[in-house]
């Protein structure tokens, strides 16, 4: 904190952005860094009332910076959870252009729809670029008052989204390679 309030004073946090950042860098940032030092992984979360523009929260950026994750980054949106964020485009709209920012082209984005939104917000997505996520671990439902029978159920129904825009659906090997995966083949489990 010395060198900071040499350079900016005690309260210099109120005279412009650079001061706030570097402000923040030695009071939060720093001490960060120092504590995940040599960690492999961290987890952190952000509850709705905690910050009102939840869906522009850079959460990966910080970690890439300091390579604790490495491109391509897979971003999973979850849309549609009591207490979560909406399933609506403006959000989906929100989170891919945030993605776009942050990640350039660097990132494979995927998507899942709660409860009564997993297909119409899989449409939405899809015609966005987005890969998918559907099962019956996120909703019961294939339709308005139709329970699911089964995951393939719902696998049909989201493959129909997605040939109907005129997209291929991804097979398991292509799924491997696009996330870097080894195979069930190469692990020993």
């Amino acid at each position: 904190m010395e060198g900071y309030i040499a350079q900016y004073g005690k309260y210099g946090f109120y005279e412009s952005v650079e001061a706030r950042h570097a402000c923040c860098g030695v009071r939060k940032l720093k001490p960060l860094a120092r504590a995940l030092s040599g960690a492999s992984f961290w987890i952190t979360g952000l509850r709705r009332g905690q910050s009102g523009n939840r869906a522009t929260t850079p959460f990966a950026e910080f970690d890439a910076e300091r390579g604790l994750i490495k491109p391509p980054f897979l971003i999973q949106g979850i849309f549609g959870v009591l207490g979560g964020i909406g399933a609506d485009l403006e959000n989906l709209t929100a989170m891919k252009q945030t993605a776009d920012r942050l990640f350039g082209d660097q990132y494979h984005w995927s998507v899942l729809g709660a409860g009564r939104h997993q297909l119409p917000i899989a449409a939405m997505s899809v015609a966005m670029g987005a890969n998918l996520r559907v099962g019956l671990e996120d909703s019961l439902w294939l339709g308005p008052g139709q329970l699911a029978k089964s995951n393939a159920d719902q696998v049909k129904a989201a493959r129909m989204i997605i040939e109907g825009l005129g997209l291929d659906v991804a097979t398991p090997a292509d799924a491997r390679e696009m996330l870097q995966l080894k195979g069930a083949d190469k692990v020993n489990f």
